[in-house]
Formats: C-alpha cells, sequence, structure tokens
C-alpha cells in the first residue's frame, strides 16, 4: 500500500483527502483482497464507474480516504 495524491507530497497545497494505492499482482486477487480489506474495517464503494478502480471508505471515523487498486508490474 502506498501514500499517493497530493497529501503524499511534502508542502504541497493538498485536498482533505487521503489517497492509497494498494498494486495487485492479478485480477484474480482482487475479489481476496477486497474482503480482507473490508475484514480491516474498508466499506466496498466498487469502481464508481471507472473500471479497473475499487473504491473504499474507512468505516473507523478516519478523514477521507480514496483507496485504489492496480495491477502489479
Amino acid at each position: 500500500m502506498e501514500h499517493v495524491g497530493s497529501t503524499a507530497v511534502p508542502r504541497l497545497a493538498a485536498k482533505p483527502v487521503i489517497d492509497l494505492l494498494v498494486v495487485a499482482e492479478s485480477d484474480a486477487g482482487i475479489p481476496r483482497a477486497i474482503a480482507a480489506l473490508e475484514a480491516g474495517g474498508w466499506s466496498h464503494q466498487g469502481d464508481g464507474g471507472l473500471p479497473g478502480r475499487e473504491r473504499f471508505t474507512s468505516r473507523s471515523g478516519l478523514p477521507y480516504h480514496h483507496l485504489y487498486r492496480r495491477p502489479g508490474q
């Protein structure tokens, strides 16, 4: 998991959203990753109309997050 986006850059003006990126080796592991993230306190929100992206929100009261995934290289 990587911290990406404007909040990841020191001294850069940023929106009040924390962007996190999860890299998956293949799409085959995505259902298992979704289940693990849900067990860890995240709520799966689907792809938000963007195929290849999975959106999650935190159920723990943390600041607003975007959690993205992409295939590994």
